[in-house]
């Protein structure tokens, strides 16, 4: 009974994004502030090796389909832009201020 690799990666960004969303302790008001604990930055790694394929997948085929409708359009960027603005803006990487709460990942791009 063993996990496929996928299977393992899956949960392993499920259990960083669970441990980055719990809130520290209460500190008191003369401590310095937390620094970021190192397993945020290895979550967001292996959190980025499952989310950047299928970003990029979804980014080429916004090519395609923008390609495709440039061409059906004759060249108009009013029915291209927002196939391509929501296909390739975003983000690629998972950082790990994604992970913590304190920005939001877009995988479709927006204006």
């Amino acid at each position: 009974m063993h996990d496929s690799p996928a299977r393992v990666l899956f949960l392993t960004c499920v259990l960083s994004a669970l441990i980055a969303a719990v809130p520290p302790a209460a500190c008191a008001q003369d401590e310095a502030p937390r620094r970021p604990s190192p397993f945020v930055g290895v979550g967001a790694m292996l959190c980025t090796i499952v989310y950047s394929p299928l970003k990029l997948a979804y980014a080429a085929s916004g090519l395609v389909v923008g390609g495709m409708a440039w061409m059906w359009s004759f060249g108009r960027k009013r029915v291209t832009r927002p196939i391509f603005t929501a296909a390739l803006k975003g983000d690629y990487v998972v950082t790990p201020e994604h992970l913590a709460g304190e920005r939001r990942l877009e995988f479709i791009g927006r204006y």
